[in-house]
């Protein structure tokens, strides 16, 4: 009898012990996100007649660039380049084309592989008897891949935001849509009709992005 009360009393004892508090998650580690600067050398081919006839079919000039990536497999990618090209009567075209891209990438070691696309936007002007401005947007698709170099080796202290120098390689079109221009006088200003201007091209570049 007596047993059997000690056993009673102890299992009582024991379901109205309160069981300890479990421990409290640990927060998620927050996820890595590259920022990427870069200056590139650009290569367009024109696709309008009257470009070529009146200036010149293709130039090379150079371009900044900004890569965010936000996300394991994808990118925000901001890129600008300049124009300018004489033309034998003493006309100027400029133009100023602007890539905003969505990317796809992904990395392979040391190298990583990307293709994107985006709205292009392209302010121009074509001075020659007169001038005339206006803008273009069209669609930006390219595909390219990084390397990463040894240019530069961060130290192991003071830290630096520098994690790495990558050599980046792309090939690209810019698309405009609609009519192209038909007078190919190069006495005549190629945006005589600027609404029928084609300002798309190929594209191709090479340059350095800073890792950061």
């Amino acid at each position: 009898m007596l047993t059997t009360l000690t056993g009673l009393l102890l299992s009582t004892a024991l379901a109205q012990e309160p069981e300890a508090p479990a421990e409290p998650e640990a927060p998620a580690e927050p996820r890595d996100t590259d920022l990427l600067l870069g200056v590139q050398g650009v290569a367009e081919v024109w696709s309008d007649a009257a470009i070529a006839t009146v200036y010149r079919s293709s130039a090379f000039t150079g371009s900044v660039s900004a890569s965010w990536q936000f996300h394991r497999f994808l990118s925000a990618d901001l890129e600008m380049t300049y124009f300018r090209t004489e033309g034998a009567a003493g006309q100027r075209f400029e133009m100023t084309p602007i890539a905003i891209n969505a990317t796809y990438w992904k990395s392979l070691g040391n190298i990583e592989v990307f293709g994107g696309l985006g709205p292009a936007l392209v302010p121009f002007s074509d001075q020659g008897a007169s001038m005339r401005t206006g803008t273009k947007l069209g669609l930006d698709t390219r595909v390219g891949v990084r390397i990463g170099t040894q240019l530069f080796d961060p130290p192991d202290y003071p830290p630096s935001p520098v994690e790495r120098v990558d050599l980046e390689i792309y090939l690209g079109r810019r698309s405009h849509f609609g009519p192209t221009t038909t007078t190919l006088d190069p006495s005549q200003p190629v945006a005589a009709e600027a609404g029928r201007l084609d300002l798309s091209a190929v594209r191709a570049g090479i340059g350095l992005k800073v890792r950061l």
